[in-house]
C-alpha cells in the first residue's frame, strides 16, 4: 500500500469510528474504577469458576448476579453446558467486579489477538436509556478501534449507510460485529447492570447473549453482571442453568476493606477505639451487602462525634433492602418541615420527571421556594441536596452531569413499591397521578415567575418546564385547586406575557443570546388559542371548558405566527394562512416556514410529514438561499430547507421534496455544500432524477 493509499485508509477509518457511535462507555468504566476501594474485587481473578470461563472448557457465558434482598451471604456456582452462574450477594459490588474483570482482560490486549468490549447500564439513568442500536454501535466501534485498518465488512456498511444518510439497523450491526470478531482470537463482551436496562432493550440484550452463547464460534465469551431479576433468571434457567450454593468469605473481606477505608478517611475526628467499634458494627449489620454498609456509614457521617456510639447501639439497622430505604426515609421525615419538604421535592423531580435532569437544572428546579421569594443568590447547592436526601440521590457538583439515585433499585422502589408505605411517609411516594399533578404545578410556577434565569444555560430548568409541563397535565384525570389558581392566573393576569414566555422557552428560535430567548418566528402576540394549540393541552377537558374551545373565534391566529404553526405542524392553521395569501417564503432569522416544519419533524413536535407537501404545493422554496438576509447567524451556518432535511436526517421530508414537481437536481447543485458531495447520492436514493 502506498503512502497516499495508507493515509486515505486511515482517514476513512477515523471517519468510520466517529460516525458509527458517540456513546462513551469508557468514561463510565473509568468512573467505576475511580470509586473502587483498593484491592476489592481482586478475589474474582483467582476464583476457579472465573478461570474455567477464561479457559473455555465448559462455558461461553459467566453471570455475576447479585440479589439485594437476602439476609444470607451465598455464592452460587452454576455449571451448565453453555453458561456458568456466579452469584455474589452484593449490590453495588457487581459493577466493581465487572470493572476488575475488564481491567484484567485488557492488560495484555495490545500485545495479543484478544479484545475486550463492554457496555455499562447500571451507572446512572442516562446509560440505561441507550437503545440496542446505540449499544451495538458502541461494541462495533470498540472492536474496530483495536484493528489497525478498517475491515472490508465495516467499509461496506459505512458506504451503504452513508449513501442513504441513515443509521445502521440493529441486525446489520450485529452481523458486522460477528464478522469483525473473526479478526481476533478471543472477544470478551461485558454487560454490567443489565437489570437496570429496562423494557424492550433488556429483552433484546438477553436474546443477544443467548445467540452469541449458542453460536458455534469459540472465540466469543460473555460476562453479564446483574441482579437476579425474574426475567433474567428465567432466561438463563430456560437454557438449563444448574445452581450450587456455597458460602462466600471474599465478599465479607471486601466489605471490611471498604468500611475500614471510609472510617479511617472520614471519621478521623473520633478516637481509634471508637473507629474500630464502628467498623465492627457496620460490618456485622451489613450481612454481606455493600449498600447497607454504605448507607449506615452515610448516616453516621452526619452524626456528631460524641453521639456516634449511642447511635450505633440504639438503632437496629434493617437487612432487607426495602426496609433499609424505609428506614432512611423515616429519618428524612424527622427533619424540620422546610428541610423535609425540600427533600420531598428532590425525590419528586428525580423520579417523576419525563427525562433525567442535569445537576444544574435539578438544583434550579428544587430551589423554587427561594426563587419565589426573590432570593437570587442563595440557591441550594449540590452538597446540601446530597445531605438532606441522606445520599440516596447523587447530585453532582458539575452542572452538566445527570442526577441519579444511589442504586437503580431505589428508582423501582420509589415508583413501584411492593409493600404498603407507612402513612407518615406517603408524601415521599406519590402515585403517578399525584406526581404528575405536582410536577405540572411546579413547572407552571417556574414559568410564571418574573425573575431572571440563571446566567449559565446549564443551570436553568425552564427548558424542561416549558417542554414537558403539558405532558404532565395531559395525564391528569382531574384538576386540583392549586392548578386551577395558576390557570386563572394565566387567563386573567398578564396573560399574553406569560404565554409568550412559555412558548419562547419551549420553541426557542436560538440560544445565542441566552438568557434572552425568543420563540420561533418572533411572534409579537401569543393568544390563548395559539398557546393551547401549540402545546396540545387543549385536549384536556378542564382546559377546553375554561377557554371555550370550539367557539368560532378560537381558530384565529395572528399572521406573524406562520413559522410557529409550521414548526408545530398545525395543518388547519397553515391551510388558513395559505388561503389568506400569506408569503409562504417569508424569512425570519434566515428561517422560512419550510425550514421550521423540517426542524419540527426532526424534534418530534409533530409526525404528519404531509405538512412538507402542503407547504411545497403553496410555493415554499426548498432551495431558498437566505445567506444574504441580515442576521446575527454566521452565513456559513445557514442551510437551505433541503440541506436542513439532509443534515437532520429527516428522510420523510427528503423524499417528499425530491419527488415534488418543483424539484430540480441541477438547481440544487448550486447550493450543495462542498463538504457533503455524498448528499447527491442520498437524493438519488430517495428518487431524484439524475437525468
Amino acid at each position: 500500500m502506498g503512502v497516499n493509499q495508507f493515509s486515505d485508509a486511515q482517514e476513512e477509518r477515523q471517519a468510520f469510528l466517529e460516525w458509527i457511535s458517540d456513546v462513551d462507555f469508557t468514561a463510565v468504566h473509568e468512573e467505576v474504577c475511580s470509586k473502587r476501594c483498593e484491592d476489592t474485587g481482586s478475589w474474582l481473578l483467582g476464583n476457579g469458576i472465573f478461570k474455567e470461563w477464561l479457559a473455555g472448557h465448559s462455558s461461553q457465558v459467566l453471570w455475576l448476579n447479585g440479589g439485594c434482598v437476602s439476609s444470607h451471604s451465598l455464592l452460587f456456582l452454576t455449571e451448565q453446558r453453555h453458561r456458568l452462574t456466579f452469584d455474589v450477594k452484593v449490590s453495588t459490588g457487581k459493577s466493581v467486579l465487572a470493572s476488575v474483570a475488564i481491567n484484567h482482560l485488557t492488560q495484555d490486549d495490545n500485545f495479543s489477538k484478544d479484545v475486550v468490549v463492554y457496555a455499562y447500564f447500571g451507572q446512572g439513568t442516562t446509560n440505561a436509556q441507550y437503545d440496542t442500536v446505540q449499544v451495538m454501535s458502541s461494541l462495533v466501534k470498540q472492536l474496530c478501534w483495536k484493528l489497525p485498518s478498517l475491515p472490508d465488512p465495516a467499509v461496506g456498511l459505512y458506504s451503504d449507510y452513508r449513501l442513504i444518510a441513515r443509521i445502521p439497523t440493529y441486525h446489520d450491526l450485529k452481523t458486522l460485529f460477528l464478522k469483525c470478531s473473526q479478526f481476533f482470537e478471543h472477544v470478551f463482551i461485558v454487560f454490567d447492570g443489565l437489570d437496570a436496562y429496562e423494557g424492550k432493550g433488556r429483552k433484546e440484550i438477553l436474546k443477544l447473549v443467548c445467540e452469541f452463547a449458542d453460536d458455534k464460534s469459540d472465540n466469543l465469551k460473555i460476562l453479564v453482571a446483574s441482579r437476579r431479576d425474574p426475567d433474567i433468571l428465567h432466561t438463563f434457567r430456560h437454557h438449563g442453568v444448574l445452581q450450587v450454593h456455597t458460602r462466600n468469605p471474599f465478599v465479607q473481606q471486601d466489605i471490611r476493606k471498604l468500611v475500614k477505608h471510609r472510617v479511617t478517611t472520614e471519621f478521623g475526628h473520633i478516637d481509634p477505639e471508637l473507629q474500630e467499634h464502628v467498623i465492627t458494627t457496620v460490618i456485622n449489620n451489613s450481612k454481606n451487602l455493600y449498600l447497607p454498609a454504605e448507607l449506615q456509614l452515610n448516616d453516621l457521617a452526619r452524626t456528631p462525634g460524641p453521639d456516634i456510639k449511642r447511635q450505633l447501639e440504639s438503632v437496629s439497622c434493617p437487612v432487607e433492602l426495602e426496609d433499609i430505604y424505609l428506614f432512611i426515609f423515616g429519618k428524612i421525615n424527622s427533619l424540620p418541615r422546610v428541610t423535609r419538604t425540600l427533600a420531598q421535592n428532590c425525590f419528586l423531580w428525580a423520579f417523576h420527571s419525563m427525562r433525567p435532569l442535569a445537576s444544574g437544572a435539578f438544583i434550579d428546579a428544587v430551589s423554587l421556594d427561594l426563587k419565589a421569594n426573590a432570593n437570587k443568590t442563595n440557591y441550594y447547592d449540590a452538597a446540601t441536596l446530597n445531605d438532606i436526601t441522606f445520599g440516596l440521590l447523587d447530585v453532582p457538583d458539575l452542572n452538566m452531569i445527570d442526577v441519579k439515585p444511589i442504586h437503580q433499585s431505589l428508582h423501582y422502589f420509589m415508583t413501584h413499591p411492593r409493600r404498603p408505605i407507612p402513612s407518615e411517609l406517603k408524601d415521599f411516594f406519590p402515585d403517578k397521578e399525584t406526581g404528575d399533578a405536582r410536577m405540572s404545578i411546579m413547572c407552571l410556577r417556574h414559568l410564571t415567575l418574573d425573575i431572571e434565569p440563571p446566567k449559565d444555560i446549564w443551570d436553568t430548568c425552564l427548558f424542561y418546564c416549558a417542554r414537558y409541563f403539558d405532558s404532565h397535565i395531559i395525564k391528569l384525570s382531574g384538576s386540583s385547586e392549586e392548578f386551577c389558581t395558576i390557570l386563572d392566573q394565566l387567563r386573567l393576569e398578564k396573560l399574553e406575557p406569560y404565554l409568550k414566555r412559555i412558548l419562547a422557552w419551549r420553541f426557542t428560535s436560538n440560544d445565542r443570546h441566552y438568557p434572552i430567548v425568543t420563540c420561533i418566528g418572533y411572534p409579537k402576540i401569543i393568544t390563548p388559542e395559539v398557546f393551547l394549540k401549540c402545546t396540545g393541552i387543549y385536549k384536556t377537558s378542564v382546559i377546553a371548558f375554561c377557554y371555550e374551545i370550539g367557539s368560532p373565534e378560537w381558530e384565529a391566529w395572528p399572521a406573524d405566527c406562520l413559522l410557529l404553526a409550521a414548526a408545530v405542524g398545525c395543518r388547519d392553521i397553515l391551510e388558513t394562512f395559505i388561503s389568506d395569501g400569506v408569503d409562504i417564503n417569508e424569512i425570519i432569522d434566515r428561517n422560512t416556514a419550510l425550514h421550521c416544519a423540517i426542524k419540527g419533524l426532526a424534534a418530534g413536535y409533530f409526525t404528519d410529514s404531509g405538512i412538507i407537501k402542503l407547504l411545497l404545493d403553496a410555493g415554499a422554496d426548498w432551495n431558498h438561499d437566505g445567506r444574504i438576509t441580515p442576521s446575527d447567524m454566521p452565513p456559513e451556518h445557514y442551510e437551505t430547507p433541503l440541506n436542513t432535511a439532509l443534515s437532520y436526517y429527516v428522510d420523510s421530508a427528503i423524499e417528499i421534496i425530491v419527488n415534488h414537481e418543483s424539484f430540480n437536481l441541477a438547481k440544487y447543485m448550486k447550493t450543495l455544500p462542498e463538504k457533503h458531495p455524498d448528499w447527491v447520492r442520498v437524493l438519488v436514493k430517495h428518487g431524484a432524477d439524475i437525468e
